[in-house]
């Protein structure tokens, strides 16, 4: 059945202009069913006429985007990944371009809003996710001698599927499709004061590497497993200096809040240096492998894993299923 779109209003025209309003179709095919203007950037969520699905237009900030033609291939054609957000395609509307990319209305802000602790577990099966998009996009969007960093790693940043899978969105699009006048390097210097003033999760100082993200990541995990409040980081017990006995083992607990230390030690290079290592690690906990740590200023000792991904794959399905089932059951 063919729709009758001839008593909408065109934005085209020039009677529809930015900021639009809720119930607005732009294209012709865009339906606003929502905005939101708190971010660095303008998002309306759409129901798109064309092929019935629910979409998000975020505002870029593109002002010539044949100069950036080559990163915004590379966005537009990332292969589908469960832990990353879609992007459909790039739409000019008047003067403005937009992204358009899968709509997902639920993010992990909303698992902060209770200020309630994350159990270890849940924390553990969420930062695994999250390295798991990271893995992907570092692996498709890395170019020589410009490694992939998403830059901004936060809540609000990672979304939710309706089966429980998370979703990485804004992976660089602050940074790489700002102002077609700008390389993505002197854009990610520009922002940098900026960034440590408005980004709580943020390192202090910004090297723009992977190592940022995975300060963000231990920041991230952080308050959701001990509120954000450091002190409440369970104490481990050392051998006293000398004694030949093997370092001790530690609770699951323990094991992340090491962890959580790590990622979000201020200097860089006292940081987990990878998210394969990240995944590892988390990996480790979730399998319930017995976790050392040789002395206070050590990370973890646990192997590097030649089956990872089917170790990673089955233990996050897994927890991850129950700990939405025990959500809808919480929540009804």
């Amino acid at each position: 059945m063919n729709t009758d779109y001839s008593d909408i209003t065109l934005e085209i025209n020039g009677i529809l202009s930015a900021p639009y309003k809720d119930g607005d179709i732009l294209k012709n095919r865009y339906r606003i069913l929502s905005q939101d203007s708190g971010g660095q950037s303008q998002i309306y969520f759409c129901f798109d006429l064309w092929s019935q699905v629910p979409c998000a237009l975020k505002a870029s900030g593109i002002q010539k985007p044949d100069a950036l033609q080559a990163e915004l291939q590379n966005l537009l054609n990332l292969p589908s990944h469960k832990n990353v957000v879609k992007l459909y395609r790039l739409e000019q509307i008047q003067s403005e371009y937009y992204i358009v990319m899968e709509w997902l209305p639920n993010s992990l802000k909303s698992l902060l809003a209770g200020s309630m602790p994350v159990p270890a577990e849940k924390t553990a099966t969420i930062a695994l996710s999250v390295c798991l998009g990271m893995i992907h996009c570092q692996k498709h969007l890395s170019q020589p001698k410009k490694p992939f960093v998403h830059g901004n790693l936060k809540p609000s940043n990672l979304l939710f599927t309706q089966e429980g899978n998370v979703k990485i969105t804004d992976f660089g699009t602050n940074r790489l499709l700002q102002d077609s006048s700008l390389s993505p390097d002197s854009g990610f210097q520009a922002e940098q004061t900026a960034s440590q003033k408005n980004r709580p999760y943020a390192p202090p100082a910004l090297n723009a590497n992977a190592l940022d993200d995975i300060f963000s990541l231990g920041k991230i995990m952080e308050e959701l497993f001990l509120c954000g409040k450091k002190e409440q980081q369970l104490t481990c017990t050392y051998p006293a200096a000398g004694k030949k006995s093997p370092p001790p083992l530690f609770s699951q607990e323990q094991q992340l809040a090491r962890l959580i230390q790590n990622c979000t030690a201020e200097l860089p290079q006292n940081r987990t240096p990878s998210f394969e290592r990240e995944a590892d690690l988390l990996s480790g906990i979730l399998l319930g492998l017995p976790g050392r740590m040789p002395g206070p200023s050590a990370s973890f000792f646990l192997p590097d894993y030649s089956s990872r991904y089917w170790m990673i794959f089955s233990v996050w399905e897994k927890l991850w299923k129950s700990f939405f089932s025990a959500e809808k059951k919480n929540s009804s």
